[in-house]
């Protein structure tokens, strides 16, 4: 895997009680506190999420060895051209400012920098409306230049995960 884009649709992933149950067992096992703070933290988030329906972005990540080469912002915009092409609204928390920067460059606009549980959060949205014209970035541009460091162009599957041995060493 060399990088990956997580979101979720309006209305947020919806977890069984299963797993629920198995989260809540895993974290009170991980330590003193550890329960507690998740569940504050997980509060924090909630409460400061957009009211109206959104999509929610991340995690976003990419192998640290394949970091500087277009893999993200791939997947960045292959996400913002989803979102635009539908007309709708994304959100996301990210704990650097690097992070936030980043996400700038794509549309997101910060609407609160505030600390969770001593750490300090960037709450961003975005609203396809605004950043459809400002996009400058098309996918194809970046499709191309990522093939060109690839042996398949699986790009799909490449935009949201994609295995090593797609790599030309």
């Amino acid at each position: 895997l060399v990088g990956v884009c997580g979101f979720d649709p309006p209305g947020g992933s919806m977890m069984g009680a299963e797993k629920r149950r198995t989260l809540m067992e895993t974290m009170s096992a991980a330590g003193p506190g550890v329960l507690g703070r998740a569940m504050s933290m997980l509060a924090e988030w909630g409460r400061r999420a957009p009211k109206e329906p959104h999509w929610q972005l991340g995690p976003v990540g990419v192998e640290p060895a394949l970091q500087g080469r277009g893999i993200g912002g791939a997947m960045l915009d292959r996400f913002c051209q989803m979102m635009d092409a539908e007309g709708e609204l994304s959100y996301l928390e990210t704990d650097t400012e690097a992070n936030a920067c980043l996400y700038e460059k794509f549309g997101f606009v910060t609407v609160e920098i505030a600390p969770v549980i001593g750490v300090p959060m960037w709450f961003q949205i975005r609203r396809p409306a605004e950043h459809a014209q400002q996009h400058t970035r098309p996918i194809l541009f970046h499709l191309n230049r990522l093939r060109e460091n690839f042996d398949r162009p699986g790009i799909e599957q490449f935009l949201f995960g994609v295995r090593d041995n797609l790599r030309r060493e």
